[in-house]
């Protein structure tokens, strides 16, 4: 028998220890604050205002939850700023941890180990540091005696208190505390209260320095031994960060800690094939940069790269960029892509693993969530519940397509937009190319409009995306979604299919487009009246193009993540308390909650922002990495900055945020793996088409009398007449004048890359240009290629997914035990409804 006489009396006094926070505590230190509503007291403010705001304060009075009014005095100086400040009751407390069936800890003490594979358990030890835990189960007040009730200002802690409270407040506008009987009344939710001017802010404290009262690790043991850059080395102590933040929170930072250790074997890697191209372009004789920066080929006409205002140039100009170009493009990269794909395939892997290991240790497994006050609020239409028998709003499926349909028409129309920005890009690269190719040699002219346009992309990305932000959270609003979740899940499909385009479109185009609108040199590429060559770099390839401005993306985004992002908090925090003189002249004596209000507010979904941020770099490490196998390395020393600083950011600038319960990352983890494959295909196309490594192979089997590169440059570059230009397309005469000590006077023919012959008399009209054999065989070598690639490695991705079961074993067992319990126990009920009826 359960002894059920456990008190659960209202108003239950606390100790406040030592009484230094005892802004922490209601007047008297004996009860903690658990939440904070502040308003704005005006002169002008409407009687209806402030009549709904004593309204909600005898509503939840009436439920269980004791206000404290906070007036302001002279001290502050600034009485306009008012609060509710509110205390959940013990009894209150207990009644929402046995409806939203809290897991809490029993008297019985068992110690959870982690019996997982090894490289899963050893990259938990690494990463997180392990806690005993005790027995858990979901609290049930006629039990209450089992649970380890006291003392009592211990059992909940500090974000499960915000987390019941809370829950009693989404609730107050519809039961009626004293009953357990629906009692639909006319009442405003806690979202309409927050944005109809009731109230301004609302949210939970942070610790004064220890909190004291709820036992735990709390805001200065973070700041000290997790939210510094003093203990990059230390393992991220998750128990104490789902003890403060709660456990979305803890969840978010155990997965970027999973990632960031995910990098550094990539990272390691891609040193190594660093210093292998490094060294291949310094140590090993090179026939082809042997060629180009010699007196020979080198000396090689070039066709002009626009009309009439760009000159003849030297292929000797593109020797510096040949000789680099093996540094980061060279075989290694083709292993090195296969490796990386297959290193995200494991983390992923192993990460669905540790997350149902979290949900293990935290009892995660069975949260529950219901239905958002938003969504009552609006569903104008009802029905009954098949199953509970009860009446449910929803929203009927005509008004969820009509409205889905809206969704879909918007969201296309800003790609659209996505996609004119991209053009506007061309259009400066091809006007500033104009500009520097009068100034500049040809490749200094390219990694120059490379890396400008690089920047003003990254400009306009982070533009169109913040616009795109409020639109998206509209239309999500628009749809009407039943729980958070949904609300998420459904705001970060919209939000990432736009970054996606946003933020690749360009890197996109300059892979697979760029240099291949233009076939021949009289064949100007045209885009909004403006004229020019949209060519790749002098040796023919896009790569160089890619890299630079993959480059420039990452140092751009890693420059605004550990800068702007850290520094501007701190910046408009300080520009706040200067603002307020009372703040500055007061400061010691301010409570907490007047401390907290003037720090920076948490985004309305948390770690969006966060974890698009980190998706969106999986996206370069992963789809492009071929191009730039360094990315990890950037992306790697970027996160371990990140981790700290994020902490230190929402520890010291941020409000408290509301403690949400999470069970994994939710939809991101399906994002990440469509991402991995797309990566896959990317990585193919861009070895086959992009650059040149399959074709040189095809030229080494298949045309070298030596199997060497000896003549593959002079090979890859097809004549041109000069008599076939079109009027207006010949450079001017003064500028017929190559770089370096030769002039070139009006040539005959130039040469440009691409695998073309010519046949009939020049300038006439049956001058033709017709692709070679070998252009035929070397796309089918790049398709066979492309084919193998994405067969081998999708091969081996399904021969890892397998071999790494998603659920640890000890995990399943645990749960099948469970299941088996409470089938066993409904089996009990039934035969005992059974007998009943037979007595009768």
């Amino acid at each position: 028998m359960y002894n059920t006489s456990v008190s659960l009396e209202m108003g239950h006094n606390i100790s406040t220890g030592d009484g230094d926070n005892s802004s922490l505590y209601f007047e008297g230190g004996n009860k903690k604050i658990d939440y904070v509503f502040v308003y704005k007291s005006k002169d002008f403010e409407s009687g209806k205002v402030a009549e709904m705001r004593e309204n909600f304060r005898e509503d939840i009075e009436e439920i269980g939850i004791e206000v404290e009014v906070d007036e302001g005095d002279e001290s502050d100086g600034d009485k306009r700023i008012r609060c509710y400040k509110l205390h959940a009751t013990w009894e209150l407390l207990c009644k929402f941890a046995e409806i939203l069936k809290l897991m809490m800890p029993l008297k019985v003490h068992e110690i959870k180990t982690h019996k997982d594979i090894f490289i899963a358990r050893k990259m938990h030890d690494i990463l997180f540091t392990n806690e005993d835990h005790r027995k858990m189960a979901p609290f049930k007040i006629a039990k209450a005696a089992d649970f380890m009730t006291e003392p009592r200002d211990m059992f909940f802690t500090s974000t499960q208190r915000s987390q019941l409270l809370w829950a009693a407040l989404q609730c107050y506008n519809k039961y009626d505390g004293n009953s357990d009987d629906d009692n639909f009344e006319v009442k405003p939710d806690i979202k309409t209260l927050l944005t109809n001017g009731t109230f301004k802010e609302a949210y939970p404290l942070h610790d004064d320095d220890y909190d004291e009262y709820s036992g735990q690790k709390g805001r200065k043991w973070l700041l000290e031994n997790w939210a510094t850059l003093r203990k990059v080395r230390n393992k991220q102590p998750l128990e104490e960060i789902k003890a403060y933040f709660g456990e979305k929170f803890a969840i978010y930072f155990s997965w970027l800690g999973y990632y960031t250790f995910m990098l550094i074997f990539p990272a390691i890697v891609s040193i190594g094939v660093f210093m292998y191209g490094l060294v291949s372009s310094i140590m090993i004789d090179d026939d082809l940069s042997k060629e180009v920066c010699g007196d020979d080929v080198g000396n090689i006409t070039m066709c002009p790269l626009c009309d009439s205002v760009c000159p003849y140039w030297h292929l000797r100009d593109s020797c510096n960029t040949l000789a680099t170009y093996p540094i980061f493009n060279n075989e290694a990269s083709i292993l090195f892509s296969i490796f990386m794909v297959l290193t995200v395939t494991l983390f992923l892997e192993l990460w669905k693993r540790n997350q149902n290991e979290i949900n293990y240790d935290w009892d995660l497994f069975y949260f529950e969530e219901g239905d958002r006050p938003e969504f009552e609020a609006k569903a104008k239409h009802s029905r009954v519940n098949q199953v509970t028998q009860s009446i449910e709003p929803f929203v009927p499926r005509l008004c969820k397509w009509s409205r889905l349909l809206g969704v879909i028409l918007v969201t296309f129309l800003m790609i659209l937009v996505v996609v004119a920005a991209v053009f506007g890009i061309i259009l400066y690269r091809i006007s500033v190319a104009l500009a520097f190719s009068q100034r500049f040699s040809p490749q200094t002219s390219s990694n120059l409009v490379g890396v400008t346009s690089g920047i003003i992309n990254y400009i306009g990305i982070k533009i169109l995306g913040t616009i795109y932000e409020k639109i998206a959270c509209w239309l999500t609003v628009l749809e009407c979604q039943r729980t958070d979740a949904r609300y998420e899940k459904s705001y970060t499909q919209k939000l990432f299919l736009f970054q996606f385009v946003n933020n690749y479109a360009c890197l996109f185009y300059i892979a697979f487009i760029k240099g291949k609108l233009q076939k021949l040199p009289n064949q100007i590429f045209k885009i909004g009246g403006t004229k020019g060559n949209e060519a790749c770099d002098a040796n023919g390839s896009c790569m160089t193009d890619l890299l630079i401005q993959l480059a420039t993306l990452m140092a751009c985004e890693a420059l605004k993540d550990n800068i702007v992002e850290y520094v501007m908090p701190i910046a408009m925090n300080y520009l706040r308390r200067k603002c307020d003189c009372n703040f500055t002249k007061n400061a010691e004596n301010l409570s907490q909650w007047k401390i907290d209000y003037r720090l920076q507010p948490q985004d309305i979904l948390g770690l969006f922002d966060e974890y698009i941020k980190m998706v969106i770099q999986f996206g370069y490490v992963t789809i492009f990495v071929v191009a730039f196998p360094l990315a990890p390395l950037l992306a790697l020393i970027n996160n371990i900055l990140e981790i700290r600083l994020d902490a230190n950011k929402f520890i010291k600038h941020y409000r408290r945020p509301f403690p949400d319960r999470a069970q994994n990352i939710g939809v991101w983890l399906r994002i990440l793996k469509g991402v991995t494959a797309i990566s896959v295909v990317s990585n193919a196309f861009i070895i086959a088409f992009t650059s040149d490594i399959i074709t040189q192979e095809v030229y080494k089997r298949a045309v070298s009398p030596t199997g060497s590169m000896v003549g593959y440059t002079n090979h890859s570059l097809s004549i041109f007449y000069v008599k076939d230009f079109l009027p207006g397309q010949m450079p001017n005469r003064n500028l017929t004048k190559g770089f370096g000590d030769s002039d070139i006077i009006e040539p005959e023919t130039c040469r440009f890359h691409g695998y073309y012959a010519h046949s009939g008399e020049p300038g006439t009209s049956e001058s033709t240009y017709t692709l070679t054999t070998f252009y035929w065989h070397s796309m089918a070598a790049n398709l066979a290629f492309v084919i193998a690639f994405e067969h081998v490695v999708f091969l081996l991705q399904v021969a890892l997914a397998y071999a790494i079961p998603d659920m640890p074993g000890h995990v399943a067992k645990s749960l099948r035990r469970r299941q088996e319990r409470q089938g066993n126990a409904l089996n009990m009920a039934f035969v005992t409804n059974n007998n009943e009826r037979q007595l009768f």
